[in-house]
């Protein structure tokens, strides 16, 4: 992103949490400014929408007229909008009620996803697909080309789990208890966790065209792997803390204490934003979380936020200069130093 697109999308993310939603803006308990009603926030690659859910609709507003457009309605939860590479699709997750003829009338999620221009929505992975009744999407990631995307999934309860690929319903890999996965910005490899009861979780790296796992060295039970841009370095957490991990020489080293899994790494990689909650004390409370984002460079971290409750799904802005978070229903913005 060059220069005049960073200044660019600045001025329209300022007019966009300024004024063209009619609502005060205000900080939070510490932090963070309020732009629109919604939960699930997520900007499209090029800066200039944002997708969101709210009462369980998908909507798109545009950052530079303010305009709102819903792609999607729903009756029923629906999560997790995440753009295409190329900006032209966006997929995401639906809770589907349907009568199946082993369990009889149940709730399970769908994996759809809508055409941003068209607005044609299609199904890519439900019960009544080649993964029988028994499927449940939970997680996705959209492969860097933008045209297929690849998502794991959930086809017996919580015990066995496919990569596949779900434009060409061609499964790819399946392989028990995978989470976490993330595609490596190139496309040739991806990072995930996986383990079971018996076996404690463990961090491997899959590759296009094979159908094995690798390992890689990891701390006691690691959760949200993250590539950064040069496709060799990882994020993660553990309860130990935030871990960086060089994928090739296989050093680690933890950067922070104590931090929740959820993360997310800048575009430029220069920094990674989580959260740290602290008990209350009362277990009829849900304490404090505070949003920080750490410079990879220097370690040094600064405190964005302090909310009571639980914020989601973390969401940089192209600039890297600012991150999108949803708390009680609402879409916060807050700038990053």
């Amino acid at each position: 992103m060059n220069r005049f697109h960073v200044i660019f999308f600045t001025i329209l993310l300022t007019t966009f949490s300024g004024c063209l939603f009619d609502k005060t803006s205000h900080p939070t308990q510490s932090g963070g400014k309020d732009l629109l009603d919604g939960e699930y926030p997520s900007i499209s690659p090029d800066g200039t929408k944002m997708a969101y859910v709210s009462s369980n609709n998908l909507y798109v507003c545009s950052m530079l007229m303010g305009s709102v457009t819903m792609l999607s309605a729903g009756q029923t939860g629906t999560y997790y909008p995440r753009w295409s590479s190329n900006g032209s699709h966006i997929a995401f997750i639906r809770e589907v009620d349907k009568l199946l003829p082993s369990t009889g009338y149940e709730i399970y999620n769908a994996l759809f996803q809508v055409d941003v221009a068209t607005g044609n929505q299609s199904t890519l992975a439900a019960s009544d697909g080649p993964f029988g009744e028994n499927y449940r999407a939970y997680d996705f990631d959209w492969s860097p080309s933008g045209n297929i995307i690849e998502c794991f999934c959930d086809s017996n309860g919580v015990e066995f789990s496919k990569i596949y690929s779900a434009d060409e319903n061609r499964l790819v890999m399946a392989k028990y208890d995978v989470q976490d996965f993330q595609w490596s910005p190139d496309g040739n490899k991806f990072v995930c966790s996986t383990g079971d009861y018996t076996q404690p979780k463990q961090l491997y790296i899959g590759y296009v065209g094979s159908t094995t796992l690798t390992a890689l060295p990891s701390r006691n039970n690691p959760y949200s792997p993250r590539w950064f841009a040069d496709g060799i370095r990882i994020a993660y957490t553990t309860p130990a803390g935030l871990i960086l991990l060089n994928t090739e020489t296989q050093q680690d080293s933890v950067i922070a204490k104590s931090v929740d899994p959820q993360i997310s790494i800048s575009p430029d990689s220069r920094k990674i934003a989580y959260f740290i909650t602290t008990s209350s004390g009362n277990p009829d409370e849900s304490g404090w979380t505070d949003l920080y984002s750490i410079d990879v460079a220097t370690g040094v971290s600064s405190q964005l936020v302090t909310s009571s409750g639980a914020p989601i799904e973390l969401c940089w802005a192209p600039s890297s200069r600012e991150i999108f978070f949803s708390f009680n229903g609402t879409i916060y913005t807050v700038g990053v130093p």
